[in-house]
């Protein structure tokens, strides 16, 4: 995690800053959680689904660092995605092979199981 320092905190960027399209011809590097938050708020096209709402939720958490910053970019990625404002180089990898119970998958973040889940896999053999 990168920080860059400011008058009254410090504020985390990102390793790898999101390209994104907000105008016609106007392209913007989006480079911390802080200016996420700028763009979703005041720029986002009027594509907002669950990715959106979710990119929000993320990077406030982010800000008031209660949340990683590069988990709230994969969070802006997928917004911008949904949206479709990301630039072309910016699309995010595919999922590892073994990020979900061993198979490939949408999310890279594991899933909680259920109680019937844990019982399940508790007296399986």
């Amino acid at each position: 995690m990168h920080f860059r320092k400011t008058p009254s905190r410090i504020e985390p960027h990102w390793k790898t800053p999101v390209r994104v399209k907000v105008a016609r011809w106007r392209l913007e590097t989006i480079a911390s959680p802080a200016q996420a938050l700028e763009k979703l708020a005041n720029c986002w096209p009027s594509a907002r689904g669950r990715h959106y709402r979710s990119a929000v939720t993320n990077c406030e958490a982010a800000v008031s660092c209660q949340y990683s910053s590069e988990l709230a970019r994969e969070a802006f990625v997928r917004a911008a995605l949904e949206a479709a404002i990301l630039l072309e180089g910016d699309r995010p990898d595919p999922p590892q092979r073994d990020a979900i119970r061993g198979r490939a998958g949408r999310h890279s973040l594991p899933v909680r199981l259920t109680a019937d889940e844990r019982a399940y896999k508790a007296h399986a053999p």
